[in-house]
């Protein structure tokens, strides 16, 4: 019952990179029904990569506590064989990067995140937070996924 709740929800995490696959065209191709494009089919392989992503994450949660650990095995689900499989799965990244339109400058992104060389100190700061105590672990939740 599930399942069609998490390839939605796959479909949606992956626009924020700019992918194109619609659910439909997702369910269809594991149904056999071959993509419309090359371009569409690494889109649909994206949107399958976050799905098994988010298995990934929670077979390891099973066993293990929310932590940078579990990010990183997840960044290499969600980063095998598609578009950035070349840019260091399962690591922090080096370089600035932005959210934007395709061929944006960093001027005109919608969303410049902390830079690369300030990474690993709020990631730890994360970690610690994701295991303190709060009155309302709900808004715990919603801070550590901002």
């Amino acid at each position: 019952m599930l399942a069609p709740l998490t390839t939605q929800e796959a479909v949606l995490s992956s626009r924020i990179e700019g992918t194109q696959a619609t659910m439909g065209e997702v369910l269809e191709f594991e149904a056999g029904r071959e993509a419309a494009s090359p371009e569409r089919r690494e889109d649909i392989n994206e949107v399958l990569n976050c799905r098994a992503t988010m298995r990934e994450a929670e077979r390891l949660l099973a066993t293990l506590p929310l932590s940078q650990r579990v990010v990183r095995e997840a960044h290499k689900v969600l980063l095998a064989g598609v578009r950035g499989e070349n840019k260091s799965p399962g690591d922090y990244r080096r370089i600035p990067n932005w959210i934007g339109p395709p061929g944006c400058t960093i001027e005109n992104a919608r969303l410049v995140p902390i830079g690369a060389d300030k990474l690993p100190d709020p990631m730890s700061a994360w970690e610690r937070y994701a295991h303190d105590e709060a009155p309302d672990r709900l808004v715990q939740l919603a801070i550590l996924h901002a």
